[in-house]
């Protein structure tokens, strides 16, 4: 990963490690290769477009929704990959075209993803703080969410 001057994030051979990451998330979270391919691509741009480590992008997507793009929660207020509660973000929710497109990869990660940023996860002492928000407080979420983040990265390591 490189930082060029203005601030952004550039992944160097960002496509061989999509390729490894979607292979490990199809293997271990058994989601067709496509869908995993296309979700990772999806969280490489965004993540850059917002400087976000892209690999606790997927982990916080790993945690939510095992990569299963149509998860409801059981107390129904969250929807799709990263899992983004309605109620609590509903002029997001209504900027990308209201509930049934957080049902859809890019939508929803485009919300989290900002989410996270706005939390303060590009930032390294306040990933924690951002994943605990993230979370609305869940104990013990940033160290399940930072050890799949650590797996994932090492398997696009794995080239």
């Amino acid at each position: 990963m490189l930082c060029r001057p203005n601030g952004a994030i550039v992944h160097v051979n960002a496509l061989p490690r999509v390729a490894a990451v979607s292979q490990f998330i199809s293997n271990r979270y058994q989601v067709p290769a496509a869908l995993a391919r296309q979700i990772a691509k999806v969280v490489f741009r965004v993540s850059q477009e917002h400087r976000l480590d892209p690999y606790l992008v997927l982990a916080v997507i790993a945690v939510e929704s095992s990569f299963r793009p149509d998860v409801v929660n059981r107390y129904g207020g969250a929807y799709g990959l990263m899992q983004i509660a309605v109620r609590a973000h509903e002029r997001r929710v209504a900027a990308v075209g209201g509930l049934r497109r957080l049902f859809l990869i890019a939508p929803n990660i485009r919300i989290g993803v900002a989410l996270l940023a706005q939390y303060g996860a590009q930032v390294r002492s306040q990933v924690r703080h951002a994943l605990w928000r993230y979370s609305g407080g869940e104990f013990g979420y940033a160290r399940k969410v930072l050890r799949l983040r650590e797996a994932l990265q090492g398997k696009a390591q794995q080239l």
